[in-house]
Formats: C-alpha cells, sequence, structure tokens
C-alpha cells in the first residue's frame, strides 16, 4: 500500500484557497521518496514546510491535517532502513525529480 503526502500553504481561512506540493511517497517496505522541486534535501522540505507554516496532508485529499511535522519526521527517519534506492541527498535521503502526477 502506497500513501502519497502534500504540503498544504498558504491556507486562506476565509475562502478555503491554498497552495499544495506534492512532499512525497510512502510504499510499506520502501525508503519514503521524496519529491524533488526546489526542496532538494529533507532539511529543505523541513524548512520549507516550518516557513510557511505548512500541513501535511495525504492524497486523499482536504485540508485536515494527517499528521504533524514531528511525526513526519519520524516517520521519514524509520523507513530511511528500507532498502528501496532512487537518488539520495546528502544525508542519505530518496528523492525522485518527476514532472507530473505521482501514482
Amino acid at each position: 500500500m502506497a500513501t502519497n503526502y502534500y504540503v498544504v500553504y498558504n491556507l486562506c481561512k476565509c475562502c478555503e484557497r491554498y497552495d499544495k506540493l506534492h512532499l512525497g511517497k510512502d510504499c510499506y517496505g520502501w525508503k519514503f521518496t521524496f519529491n524533488g522541486t526546489e526542496n532538494e534535501t529533507f532539511k529543505d522540505w523541513i524548512k520549507f514546510i516550518k516557513s510557511e507554516n505548512g500541513i501535511i496532508i495525504s492524497e486523499s485529499g482536504g485540508t485536515k491535517p494527517v499528521m504533524t511535522l514531528k511525526q513526519f519526521q519520524e516517520l521519514v527517519k524509520k523507513r530511511q532502513r528500507n532498502s528501496r534506492e532512487c537518488k539520495l541527498d546528502k544525508e542519505g535521503y530518496s528523492f525522485e525529480f518527476y514532472d507530473g502526477e505521482w501514482s
């Protein structure tokens, strides 16, 4: 089973408009794989989420947070012990650079 995660930011409480970036994909048995954007490392993503007061949501939609930033960091660190390898950042976190929708 796999789950795509997104960061919601610039959320307007009045009209519920927001911006969203694909954060990455968690597949059972694989490393958490980040979506490579201008955020090219795990630390870049964490800084971005903090600076934008981002909310972590899943692909099921809506703007209801599915986990805290701390829970997300724990999930990623736990998954780094798994075996799938993609492009790795300087700290060994898995990234894929893909234009379009992830499945």
